[in-house]
């Protein structure tokens, strides 16, 4: 009998749902599922537009369960999951329009303490042995300099809370321009990537590091072998 699957659960804000991409299928985290598929795991999305760090921690501390079926689902699913990808807009908190430094302050602050609030209320929800990944900080067509700055400190920060596995680097030079923004042509607003900004979001997961020990090993496809007539030689492919 087989067994049953693994489950993977991708929630956070809009662009974990795939907003921007011309359809869901195209969002990073549905091509981060498909990916998943090959490793024995069905998926469940729970991305939320408009969502932020105080919406996150009334689900996850009790408050908004009673009367949100959304949230008891949410709740249940987290609890069942083996992998669960929680990634949450630091453009939610306001960071793109705060100016003075005691506001973007304020901002960082907030979102730190509220998603590592998150961060560990996720893990005491989560069943032994199941993984937690966060999505670090991403790109912003608002953001200026100081902004950058908050995602460099807040990427660096995630990184060193133990109850993480493992943070997916969102500024890689593939999907920022280094100044905080997304790359020209992959962005349908400033807050929300195409489907290019998508796929370059994709492009800065790590698979061995996300999956861990539920990654299976590279195996042999053969019905991906093609004849090079040629030189006679196969060229063989790897999944």
């Amino acid at each position: 009998m087989a067994s049953p699957p693994l489950l993977l659960l991708i929630a956070g804000s809009s662009v974990s749902a795939g907003t921007g991409a011309s359809s869901s299928s195209l969002g990073w985290s549905a091509q981060f599922a498909n990916v998943a598929s090959q490793h024995g795991f069905a998926y469940v999305n729970a991305g939320m537009g408009g969502t932020n760090v105080a919406f996150w921690n009334a689900v996850l501390g009790g408050s908004a369960s009673a009367s949100d079926p959304m949230a008891q689902q949410f709740l249940t699913t987290a609890s069942t999951a083996d992998l669960v990808v929680f990634s949450l807009s630091l453009g939610n908190e306001g960071l793109a329009v705060a100016s003075r430094p005691q506001d973007v302050e304020r901002v960082e602050r907030h979102y730190t303490e509220g998603l590592h609030r998150i961060a560990q209320n996720l893990r005491a929800l989560m069943k032994s042995g199941a993984r937690l990944v966060l999505g670090g900080p991403y790109p912003n067509q608002g953001y200026q300099e100081q902004h950058l700055q908050v995602l460099l400190r807040v990427l660096a920060t995630m990184r060193t809370w133990s109850s993480v596995d493992h943070v997916i680097d969102f500024l890689e030079p593939v999907v920022h321009d280094g100044q905080g923004h997304w790359h020209s042509k992959s962005w349908v607003d400033n807050g929300h990537p195409n489907d290019q900004g998508h796929k370059q979001m994709f492009e800065c997961v790590n698979s061995a590091a996300a999956f861990g020990p539920y990654m299976k090993p590279a195996r042999l496809c053969r019905s991906l072998l093609a004849l090079d007539v040629s030189s006679e030689k196969e060229h063989i492919a790897y999944c």
